[in-house]
């Protein structure tokens, strides 16, 4: 576990937070994104899971440690 950032597995349960953050036109900006609806980010997620033609195997978060 990293000390400043933690990488964690792109999963279904984050796509409705996910979707929710990048709705803000500065992260939109800052990632070089375009925003997508909240089915677009599941079938994303999706896809980076199962289309073996995929160039992304998994996609990652980069999350805060928690705090013990």
């Amino acid at each position: 576990v990293g000390e400043k950032c933690v990488l964690v597995p792109y999963l279904k349960r984050h796509v409705e937070h996910y979707n929710k953050w990048m709705q803000s036109p500065e992260l939109l900006e800052m990632t070089a994104s375009e925003p997508l609806t909240i089915e677009e980010e599941y079938e994303m997620q999706r896809s980076w899971r199962e289309d073996e033609n995929s160039r992304i195997s998994t996609g990652f978060v980069c999350c805060l440690p928690m705090i013990r």
